[in-house]
């Protein structure tokens, strides 16, 4: 019974945001594309494709896009903090906090847009473990990362201002783990990743 009531409850809910989408749609007579202003907006990538093939949660990267119509800059915001107490033990917690900017070429073609350039930025990851026990010694370690990566992407315009769309980023990364830990061995890599971006957008 609680299956079927779950299976009934999310086929209304995609009901719902068809709907949704739908009466967006419906807005607005020309797209923004056709004129010759600076337009700002906001966006979301949803996914990765470690995340996808490694079934992991996914916490999504935020974009605010600066569009001068034959390009694109758009500045992207990650930050998720993770709480892993264990009653009786330990306070532990986790934070990571990426910032990065892309700069890109656009071709806009109807509904669509195609966009190529870079992206990079910096990040910082940070692991926290108190101990309730007094003789136990507290444990932080922090971790930085920098990357940059040629990016080619295209979105489709369902609406006037709304997008979906994807990107693919050969991304070269470099960290460098236990920074400023006197407990514990620096040590640093560098590694080469394809990622995949699924990403919607707000243009005003």
């Amino acid at each position: 019974m609680s299956i079927k009531l779950y299976e009934e409850g999310k086929g209304g809910a995609m009901r719902l945001l068809l709907l949704i989408m739908l009466s967006v749609s419906s807005f607005g007579q020309t797209k923004y594309m056709d004129d010759k202003k600076v337009h700002l907006g906001f966006g979301a990538a949803l996914h990765d494709l470690s995340e996808l093939t490694g079934y992991r949660y996914s916490y999504p990267h935020f974009f605010i896009p600066i569009d001068f119509g034959s390009f694109m800059i758009e500045p992207s915001f990650y930050h998720v903090y993770i709480n892993n107490s264990l009653e009786g033990y330990s306070d532990r917690s986790s934070s990571e906090t990426i910032i990065g900017v892309g700069v890109f070429a656009k071709k806009n073609y109807m509904k669509t847009v195609l966009y190529y350039g870079l992206r990079g930025g910096f990040g910082m990851t940070k692991y926290i473990t108190e101990w309730n026990e007094p003789e136990a010694q507290d444990k932080n370690s922090k971790n930085e990362m920098q990357f940059i990566g040629p990016t080619l992407g295209g979105e489709y315009f369902f609406s006037p201002h709304f997008s979906i769309g994807a990107e693919s980023i050969y991304q070269l990364r470099w960290k460098a783990f236990n920074v400023g830990d006197s407990n514990r061995t620096p040590s640093s890599e560098q590694k080469r990743e394809l990622k995949l971006n699924f990403i919607l957008r707000f243009i005003l």
